[in-house]
């Protein structure tokens, strides 16, 4: 099949998030599929080379990010207007950019399919002459509305209130363009099939077979959280885990050290880091060794959507792992034989506890939960993206998408 696949960033292993599992779900289908990937923003050189070597061509489109307005009142007057919300646009430049580059590719080289990342990116179905498979990283309604519950202030609440309205009203009519729709989540493809009154598959966020090689590093005696450190969700993450928990965690085991890996920290990150003690690690070569060497990987996410990278790296690279519920929706986990799940601060941090002082019980644990990761290996995501696409071609739903 010849794909034309149109994403926001270029699909890249050299970082986290959709990138990386844009470039496993690429690995996956190239051998099987011509793919011409056009993305937004100059890409970096080795990542073009690393899609090359696998037989893709690579277009990139130049864009600028809109600028939220600097007042409170005219953030909410923004909010109360608009087709769009917030997250979305801001990115409507890139998305713009996209649909004229897709509209110009298709006249020079014509495609059997265009696949679509993330869900920001959705309006590029509008210009597709092929059939489109629209791929959704999260849910922009069930972020909203998380973000409401999580609100403490009035204002927050009136604006997330107002942010969930518009998603809701943009999703339910934006997704309908494309000829397909999937989630690499089955929580927010049911709430999505709910809202947007169509069907919506799932094709499962795809593992690399390196995250399951065990690294060159013994297990060590620290506490390691990774995640895009300029991600709205893992920035809250940190900050809970500085104030609310790791106090606590601290009090029960005064020696213990705690690590946070990521890209791009943000300020709030790394002051959250300062206040309890925690070294911050910037935009690390490869985090795989952090996960391998990790006593205890966390995640005290509590906000977004979709499917967590950091659960599926972590339960890879069998490290113990301590998880809100938010963190592992959908993933099929366990708490007590895979994991530990705890939502409150004193849980979480009795949970990590738990987890230094019982070591033989952790990491028995994180066995069983290498065999959930197994069933997220890249491999079979490929295929079940494939099916995804020959369903799109279709104009049916795909079978077995899970």
């Amino acid at each position: 099949m010849r794909v034309i696949w149109a994403t926001r960033h270029l699909p890249h292993r050299g970082v986290g998030g959709g990138a990386l599992a844009e470039w496993e779900l690429i690995r996956a289908v190239s051998r099987t599929n011509e793919i011409v990937v056009v993305s937004g923003g100059t890409p970096p050189g080795s990542a073009v080379a690393e899609l090359e070597a696998l037989g893709v061509r690579c277009e990139g489109v130049a864009w600028s990010r809109r600028h939220l307005p600097p007042t409170r009142l005219q953030l909410v007057a923004h909010l109360a207007g608009g087709a769009a919300p917030v997250a979305v646009w801001e990115v409507e430049p890139c998305a713009a950019a996209l649909a004229g580059a897709v509209a110009d590719l298709q006249r020079r080289w014509a495609a059997d399919l265009v696949q679509i990342w993330p869900g920001e990116m959705a309006t590029v179905a509008a210009v597709a002459e092929a059939p489109s498979a629209l791929l959704l990283a999260d849910c922009y309604t069930r972020q909203a509305r998380r973000e409401r519950a999580a609100a403490t202030a009035l204002r927050h609440r009136l604006m997330w209130s107002l942010e969930a309205r518009k998603a809701e009203r943009w999703e339910r009519r934006v997704y309908r363009g494309a000829s397909a729709v999937a989630c690499v989540s089955p929580v927010d493809a049911e709430a999505l099939t709910a809202l947007v009154d169509r069907p919506i598959d799932v094709v499962p966020l795809p593992v690399g077979e390196e995250w399951f090689a065990p690294a060159d590093v013994a297990r060590g005696e620290d506490v390691v959280f990774v995640g895009a450190l300029d991600y709205r969700p893992n920035v809250d993450a940190v900050e809970y885990l500085a104030t609310g928990i790791w106090p606590k965690v601290r009090e029960a085991l005064p020696g213990v050290r705690l690590h946070i890996v990521g890209s791009n920290p943000v300020q709030a990150v790394r002051d959250a880091a300062a206040r309890c003690g925690a070294e911050v690690h910037a935009n690390v070569a490869d985090v795989r060794a952090w996960y391998w060497s990790a006593a205890v990987a966390i995640s005290p996410v509590r906000l977004g959507s979709g499917t967590r990278n950091k659960i599926l790296h972590a339960l890879a690279c069998q490290a113990p792992l301590v998880a809100t519920a938010a963190s592992v929706e959908g993933i099929g986990c366990v708490h007590g034989e895979d994991l530990l799940v705890a939502d409150d601060a004193a849980s979480f941090a009795t949970a990590v506890v738990r987890s230094l002082t019982d070591r033989p019980a952790a990491e028995a644990r994180a066995a069983r939960g290498a065999l959930v990761a197994s069933r997220y290996r890249a491999e079979h995501a490929g295929v079940v993206l494939e099916r995804f696409w020959a369903a799109a071609g279709r104009g049916d739903r795909c079978e077995s998408s899970s």
